[in-house]
């Protein structure tokens, strides 16, 4: 009898001190789980972004087990499913979470989802947590996005090329921005289209455009609100089936992986278009939020104005603290912005783009060159103005008038840089292509520091 009332006092101080398994939690759960292509040119390996807690009580994860399922090729996968070990060698403390994020697959994925769960989970203490249900299992898609939030990258400009004429290869040059606060980016998917010279897109041998995927892992990740440090880019001959004869290249994001292991879904990003050994393209907004910006704009409509040229409604591309360009449809204007995102107004640089059948057309000729004439004026008038107006324009019209290197100010002399050369537009025709600078910071070959174009014909 004694020994009864023994046992029941036991057992209902046991009721208190051990919790029940209703409301708690399982010593382990795994957060987050997304897949991932790994290289461009080895479309069948894969990894994987995994994040998992640790929510046992005095207990260290040592290592764990994962199970995913889904439709595999490989014999290691046995009735479609993958026991992939992760090891901590560090362990894994109570309230903490893996060290070990990115796992390479070895196994060969398809386009189906995949299911993954902690079935297994070792401590240091030689106890082991066993997941027969399946619990906080969580589903995945190669680069499916895992986040509604907008992607951080911003795709700034890109620029299409050849290395020289007849080589097969197409070469490419990006620069994009992370504009995150906090994620670092760690892989991108782009897609690229093309069209031919008459606009119609490219299309394969069967029938079909021409679409290419091509991610990008950096070698070291966009860290926050920072640039991206690699910038060229080939897509080796066997990859551009279709693109061959493009004129005009289209390329976007389509997924974005930060170090966070989320996956940003950009399939409705705005294309950045760029002509083949043509302009440069650019990321344009109609949505021009600096007011400093807006003034210029206003100012050079009013100073175009004066010779009859119309300059409405640019296309603008705003690289804050650092540039604006301005777009026209047979000129570009670049001004540089301070840290406050004002126009800086000690220096100037343009191109401008005119038909190379027009220039030598004796009846076009002379009306290109005024023209021409009248951006060096407008330009160097409205951006540079540590000058009175009326003595810059007298400088300006002097250095036209001599042909000279310099625009010469009293004692003051401000060189002018130039650079020319042929490039083509959308439609395949060649433009003469003529580039310049003055001011500040423009004693350079601006073909090449500000790049317009890159890659010229000659």
């Amino acid at each position: 009898m004694m020994f009864k009332r023994i046992l029941i006092v036991f057992l209902m101080i046991a009721s208190v001190l051990v919790p029940s398994a209703c409301g708690t939690k399982d010593p382990a759960e795994l957060i987050s789980f997304s897949l991932y292509a790994l290289q461009f040119d080895k479309p069948n390996q894969f990894r994987m972004y995994i994040d998992y807690v640790n929510h046992s009580k005095g207990r260290a994860i040592e290592q764990a087990e994962l199970t995913l399922e889904g439709d595999f090729a490989e014999t290691e996968a046995q009735d479609g499913k993958a026991v992939i070990r992760l090891f901590e060698e560090e362990g894994i403390e109570e309230g903490a979470h893996n060290h070990e994020h990115f796992q390479e697959l070895k196994l060969r994925l398809s386009d189906t989802p995949y299911t993954a769960y902690l079935s297994k989970v070792y401590f240091t203490d030689g106890s082991v947590w066993e997941n027969t249900e399946k619990k906080g299992a969580r589903t995945a898609t190669v680069w499916e996005g895992n986040s509604t939030k907008q992607s951080p990258l911003r795709l700034m400009e890109a620029n299409f090329y050849r290395q020289y004429e007849g080589a097969k290869d197409i070469e490419f040059n990006l620069d994009y921005l992370n504009t995150s606060k906090t994620e670092a980016i760690k892989g991108i998917i782009f897609e690229i289209r093309g069209k031919n010279a008459g606009g119609s897109p490219c299309l394969k041998s069967d029938g079909s455009e021409a679409i290419i995927t091509y991610p990008v892992f950096p070698e070291y990740p966009v860290v926050a609100e920072s640039s991206n440090g690699e910038y060229h880019y080939t897509i080796n001959s066997y990859g551009t089936a279709g693109l061959e004869n493009s004129a005009l290249f289209e390329i976007r994001t389509l997924r974005v992986l930060c170090d966070s292991g989320v996956i940003y879904d950009t399939s409705d990003s705005t294309p950045v278009q760029s002509v083949m050994l043509g302009k440069k393209g650019y990321e344009f907004s109609a949505d021009n939020k600096l007011k400093s910006v807006e003034k210029l704009i206003d100012s050079l409509e009013k100073e175009f104005a004066k010779y009859d040229m119309e300059a409405k409604d640019p296309l603008i591309h705003i690289r804050e603290h650092d540039f604006v360009l301005l777009r026209y449809p047979d000129f570009d204007i670049r001004a540089e912005l301070d840290e406050n995102n004002d126009v800086i107004f000690d220096s100037a640089s343009f191109a401008c783009y005119y038909l190379q059948s027009d220039y030598l057309n004796t009846d076009t000729k002379q009306d290109i060159l005024d023209r021409i004439d009248n951006i060096f004026r407008c330009v160097f008038c409205t951006l540079i103005k540590d000058v009175p107006y009326e003595t810059m324009l007298d400088a300006v019209n002097q250095y036209l008038e001599d042909d000279s290197d310099t625009i010469t100010l009293g004692d003051q002399s401000l060189p002018v840089t130039m650079d020319g050369g042929l490039i083509y537009d959308e439609n395949g025709s060649l433009l003469l292509n003529i580039i310049a600078g003055c001011g500040n910071g423009m004693d350079y070959n601006p073909a090449i520091s500000l790049l317009w174009a890159k890659n010229t014909i000659y």
